[in-house]
């Protein structure tokens, strides 16, 4: 399996530069060419290298130690080549409000890459580096995923390290990979996670059974119509979980409530924010705590719901995002509009249960990406990488 080597790695972020996707680039990094590169998403703080976080407010800061997943990369024979593009903290799907001008999609560069890890999505289909770290709360590592059309896996919750990544929502926020290989995605993940992790040998897919939750996602007709000739191949039952589309108000009050609370202490500072993070943010200030203490318990009861779903079946299967990638002059502004809601639409459940999840590009729109969705029981990640090489063979 051929890897990209350091120099590959340093020259092609220069070389793409244009598509902003790789914003601070590690020059130090050419004194440990016999390592892996690999970029990270500019929220996980990496001892050295500027983290901006996306923000004016953080331009210049320059962590004095490594987050944990950075330390362990360190040790098992990885360098960091630079720091890729977010949307500011984090805080929203289009990747458009960044300090360093929106992120470019390689497909084209009109349309967006998604976010808020575009900035790892467009590297990793520029093939700058075979992988690269992302964050997810409420997608952020699916969208741009299926938008720039490469693999992006959001792990069971907690089963890696958030320490030294500027949080969103600690409830779901987790760190993420993203490839185009399903194998070195694994090689990073097995790296990252410290916890043992059960292991599968899948070789059949006709072993394999789906659930479709017909009714509960979104689609316009060109995916729908490519989702449905794609899954005909598959083992698949349709099943009905529309009464839980209403948990999406519990996943909302507690991502905004979270993240309120995580800027209360910066307030001085939001004149310097992006209009859509700063109205995101200050939306959480208006809920009660009864309100996210009650959104809590709708979680776990969702949990139960959808772990009774997954005895009998692996996966649940369903489009990544509902469109593909819109063009940037049309959401510019508009961030916190009704683009977050479309795109999210079908990311949100995973993160609001904590189940482990992937984005793999599996349809073709017309010469445009879109992903296919797995979500997979906890801690059985494993077995929904497995089960992802196979769907991409």
């Amino acid at each position: 399996m051929e890897e990209i080597s350091v120099n590959e790695a340093l020259e092609k972020s220069y070389k793409f530069s244009d598509y902003n996707a790789v914003v601070t680039i590690n020059e130090d990094a050419e004194k440990e060419k016999d390592k892996k590169p690999i970029l990270i998403k500019d929220i996980i703080y990496t001892k050295g290298i500027k983290t901006t976080m996306g923000s004016k407010v953080f331009f210049n800061y320059i962590p004095r130690e490594d987050a944990r997943v950075i330390t362990l990369l360190k040790r098992n024979g990885y360098t960091i080549v630079g720091k890729t593009n977010t949307h500011e903290f984090a805080s929203g799907v289009t990747n458009t409000s960044s300090v360093f001008g929106p992120s470019r999609n390689p497909i084209n560069k009109e349309l967006i890459t998604g976010g808020s890890s575009g900035g790892s999505a467009a590297a990793v289909k520029l093939k700058i580096t075979d992988v690269a770290l992302g964050t997810d709360t409420a997608g952020s590592i699916r969208i741009p995923a299926s938008l720039c059309g490469v693999i992006g896996f959001r792990p069971t919750h907690g089963l890696i390290s958030v320490k030294g990544v500027f949080p969103l929502a600690p409830t779901f926020d987790d760190v993420g990979i993203m490839s185009n290989n399903v194998e070195k995605l694994k090689e990073v993940f097995y790296i990252l996670s410290e916890k043992k992790i059960k292991k599968y040998d899948i070789n059949n897919l006709k072993k394999v059974k789906f659930a479709l939750p017909e009714g509960f996602y979104s689609a316009n007709e060109s995916i729908e119509n490519k989702f449905k000739d794609f899954i005909s191949n598959l083992e698949y039952e349709i099943i009905d979980i529309n009464n839980l589309k209403s948990a999406i108000n519990a996943f909302v009050t507690i991502r905004y409530s979270e993240a309120s609370w995580i800027h209360e202490k910066m307030r001085d500072k939001f004149d310097q924010y992006f209009p859509d993070v700063r109205r995101l943010i200050e939306k959480g200030f208006n809920y009660y705590a009864f309100e996210y203490l009650n959104s809590l318990k709708t979680a776990k009861i969702v949990r139960r719901r959808l772990l009774m779903i997954l005895k009998k079946y692996d996966f649940i299967i369903l489009p990544t995002t509902p469109i593909i990638a819109p063009k940037i002059e049309d959401v510019i502004g508009k961030e916190d509009g009704e683009i977050r809601s479309i795109l999210t639409s079908n990311t949100w459940l995973s993160s609001l249960v904590g189940f482990p999840s992937i984005s793999l590009p599996l349809l073709n729109i017309n010469g445009y990406p879109a992903g296919v969705q797995l979500i997979g029981k906890p801690y059985e990640d494993d077995k929904l990488l497995e089960v992802s090489k196979l769907l991409q063979k």
